[in-house]
């Protein structure tokens, strides 16, 4: 009887002694899969430079005029783009993914171009070429209605040029083919005249009429156009006001 309580009592305590050297093996593989987590979390992934996935520039402009051009960009970390545009020759106004381009008033060839930088300043830079030409249109448009034939496939710009009187109202129609296969977005622009019309600001007319000032000058107008995917194109109508020739000594 002696021998076997002291049997029991044995195998009792081996059972426990297992049990504990599992608990305490259990133990640290849990700490060593916490350390292993912790040290893992404290590691940041390394930071991806900017991507620019376009740049949209005219191919042409005539000399001295004002033209939106866009940038478009992405940073795989989700961080904040900054944009810095340069050029051969002209000026910039404003900042940001799309800034105006004021084309010199020398004709040749430019190349435009824009450096992205994200905040660890892992940067990007794409350039493209502009041609300043001259105007060639030489004769007043009496009666200016314009349709812009935007491409299907976007990322790309088109321009128009007209000369106009003062005060006259250019009808401006923006056409993309097939445009029942998305719903798309229009943003008019111009640095001067009016654009004057209901849902211009809820960006959905995609024609519009615009007032030219009463002063002579160069003036452009310019939609951005998004579809719901985020493609995007631009066009561009550079004008130039003009008083006929019977009255420029008078108007002058």
């Amino acid at each position: 009887m002696y021998f076997a309580a002291r049997a029991i009592k044995v195998r009792v305590n081996n059972l426990f002694r297992v049990n504990m050297s599992r608990k305490i093996l259990y133990s640290i593989v849990m700490v060593v899969v916490l350390l292993i987590t912790g040290l893992y979390s404290c590691i940041a992934p390394a930071n991806q430079p900017p991507v620019i996935q376009s740049i949209m520039i005219p191919n042409e402009a005539p000399p001295g005029f004002e033209g939106r051009i866009f940038c478009k960009a992405v940073d795989p970390d989700g961080h904040p783009l900054k944009f810095q545009w340069f050029s051969d020759n002209g000026t910039f106004k404003g900042e940001g993914n799309s800034v105006t381009w004021v084309s010199p008033d020398i004709p040749g060839n430019y190349a435009v171009g824009v450096k992205v930088t994200d905040i660890e300043g892992h940067e990007a830079i794409n350039t493209a070429n502009v041609k300043v030409t001259a105007l060639y249109k030489t004769d007043i448009d009496p009666n200016p209605i314009i349709t812009m034939q935007m491409p299907l496939f976007y990322g790309a710009m088109v321009s128009d040029q007209r000369i106009v009187r003062p005060l006259t109202t250019s009808e401006i129609e923006c056409a993309v083919p097939l445009d029942f296969l998305s719903t798309y977005k229009y943003r008019w622009y111009c640095n001067g005249g009016k654009l004057p019309g209901v849902g211009i600001d809820d960006g959905q007319v995609s024609k519009i009429g615009w007032i030219s000032p009463g002063v002579p000058g160069n003036y452009t107008v310019t939609v951005e156009i998004t579809d719901n995917q985020g493609n995007m194109s631009i066009g561009s109508v550079y004008f130039e006001v003009k008083n006929p020739a019977c009255c420029e000594g008078i108007c002058k």
